[in-house]
């Protein structure tokens, strides 16, 4: 997970972006067919959130990355006439 103000976890523990290579192979070692999810807070420029999936991604292995989003409580309004 990405907050905006910059903290970086996994699995509620403290990261950094430098560490989070090593933190995914250990968390990831020996353990075939695992979803990782990332989450970002919905305020970060999207650079942030894109440079984290492309860290995890390098990183993973044969393991699927999956991206979490929460659904909107009220629809978008319409741009359409």
């Amino acid at each position: 997970s990405l907050s905006v103000d910059g903290n970086m976890t996994i699995d509620s523990q403290m990261t950094t972006l430098e560490e989070l290579p090593k933190k995914l192979r250990q968390k990831l070692k020996d353990r075939e067919n695992t979803v990782v999810i990332v989450r970002a807070d919905k305020d970060l420029a999207y650079a942030s959130v894109e440079n984290l999936i492309k860290t995890v991604n390098r990183h993973v292995g044969n393991n699927a990355v999956a991206i979490a989003t929460r659904q909107r409580s009220t629809p978008l309004e319409s741009t359409q006439p």
